[in-house]
């Protein structure tokens, strides 16, 4: 299992370290990735794949999402993944993570978007890795998330 940890970890430090495009959502999917596996440990689970309950439906969804986030992910698609309904999907996010799975769905992206401005990416091209349809729809999600545009947080973070 130590093995296991360290895998992840390493491969969390070299993205860091070698800083390729595209390496801040590595980090970042592999990081809640670590963080699931770290708290099945702690239930002393030993199965490092989700099995079919809510939270390891749950968990691989969210999984998912990170290892997609600059893709156009449909409810319906994971519906099919999955073999749940959008409104199972739906469900499933509201009564675990008190939230729709839509609006997960975009704090993740917003989240995700934040590392890059942080970084020397022009906003467009966060927009466009973070899975938003267009830079107008990314302004307009930014903006009423942070209270501020995405240009206005980079300017904060030079």
């Amino acid at each position: 299992m130590e093995d296991f940890f360290a895998k992840y970890f390493g491969r969390g430090v070299n993205e860091a370290k070698f800083q390729e495009s595209g390496w801040q959502a590595v980090v970042s999917a592999n990081t809640v990735e670590l963080f699931v596996h770290i708290m099945r440990e702690r239930k002393g689970e030993t199965s490092l794949h989700p099995g079919t309950d809510v939270m390891g439906k749950l968990d691989k969804i969210m999984v998912y999402i990170e290892n997609h986030l600059a893709e156009d992910i449909r409810i319906s698609d994971i519906g099919q993944m999955m073999a749940l309904s959008e409104s199972s999907i739906d469900k499933l996010f509201r009564s675990q993570l008190k939230t729709s799975f839509h609006r997960y769905l975009t704090q993740r992206r917003l989240i995700a978007a934040k590392t890059f401005l942080k970084g020397n990416i022009p906003a467009e091209q966060v927009s466009e890795q973070t899975g938003f349809s267009d830079y107008s729809t990314f302004y307009r999600a930014f903006k009423k998330n942070f209270g501020l545009s995405p240009t206005e947080f980079k300017r904060l973070q030079d």
